[in-house]
C-alpha cells in the first residue's frame, strides 16, 4: 500500500525527496500513534487509515512543537504528509471522511524584506 502511495505522489507531481519525507514522516506519525497508546499499526495498513480520528492528528501537532520542539516549518511538513496520505486514502475508496479537515498549520514568522 506504500507503494500505491507513493504512486499516488508522483502522479500530483510530487518531487522523489517530497515522497522520500513524506513517508518518513508518516512513519514517525505511525510510531507515534503506537506509543500514545494506540495499535502496533503500519501506515500503508487499511486498518492504521481507518483508525486514525481528528483528535489524533492535533494531539501529534502539538507533541511535535512540545516535546520534539520542531519548528513550524517541520510540523507543517509532517502536517502536509498526512493530509496527502489522507486525499490517497479517500481516492483509494479507504476513508469517507477528513480527520485533518480543520486543523490549521503552525504559523511561521514572515522574515523582513
Amino acid at each position: 500500500m506504500f507503494d500505491a502511495f507513493s504512486e499516488y505522489l508522483q502522479s500530483q507531481g510530487r518531487a522523489p525527496a517530497t515522497i522520500k519525507g513524506y513517508r518518513a514522516d508518516l512513519a514517525a506519525f505511525s510510531r507515534w500513534f503506537e506509543q500514545s497508546g494506540g495499535e502496533a499499526l503500519e501506515p500503508q495498513s487499511e486498518a492504521f487509515v481507518g483508525a486514525v480520528t481528528p483528535s489524533d492528528i492535533r494531539e501529534y501537532k502539538q507533541f511535535l512543537m512540545t516535546n520534539k520542539k520542531a519548528s513550524p516549518a517541520t510540523v507543517n511538513r509532517h502536517l502536509a504528509a498526512i493530509r496527502a496520505w489522507i486525499a490517497w486514502a479517500r481516492a483509494n475508496g479507504l476513508m469517507d471522511y477528513n480527520p485533518a479537515n480543520g486543523i490549521k498549520d503552525v504559523e511561521q514568522q514572515k522574515l523582513a524584506p
